[in-house]
């Protein structure tokens, strides 16, 4: 179902915008007019590779969409996957690759993101999905995610 609002020329980062949920919402901010930039582990479906928990990378990524389009308005972070079956079933570094993957990386895109998207008096705009809530997160300040427009659903 295409969105029912005009995105025209806003500009959107997914992450995880190569499949399921990111590649869906990419789909209907285009079908919305808005410009979507997308990054993704596998760089498929028209998307950027990027690991997002590679915090170097995620901020060179954001400053060039910025740089690209002069802003960025909309922020959607989809990144996410399950890199273990159980806590007590998984070591260490697969245990750090999780919570870097599901809880850091929607923390640092915010962050890195939060200078673009108030600079025009807009205000926050985030959407984030993983299997955890990490809402608390998404505040900053006086911005909280549901300023402007955000939605915040939690899988599982």
């Amino acid at each position: 179902m295409p969105l029912e609002i005009d995105l025209s020329n806003e500009v959107a980062i997914v992450t995880g915008g190569a499949s399921g949920i990111g590649a869906g919402i990419s789909r209907a901010l285009v079908q919305a007019d808005a410009v979507v930039e997308g990054c993704d582990l596998s760089g498929g479906n028209g998307t950027s590779r990027l690991d997002v928990t590679d915090t170097q990378a995620l901020a060179h990524f954001v400053e060039q969409v910025a740089a690209r389009h002069g802003r960025i308005d909309i922020v959607v972070s989809c990144a996410r996957a399950n890199v273990f079956t159980g806590a007590s079933d998984c070591g260490e570094a697969d245990w750090e690759r999780n919570q870097s993957l599901n809880l850091t990386s929607h923390w640092q895109l915010g962050r890195l993101c939060k200078p673009y998207l108030e600079r025009d008096g807009k205000g926050v705009s985030l959407v984030c999905f993983s299997g955890k809530p990490v809402c608390s997160l998404l505040r900053f300040g006086n911005n909280v995610c549901h300023r402007r427009r955000a939605v915040c659903p939690h899988a599982g």
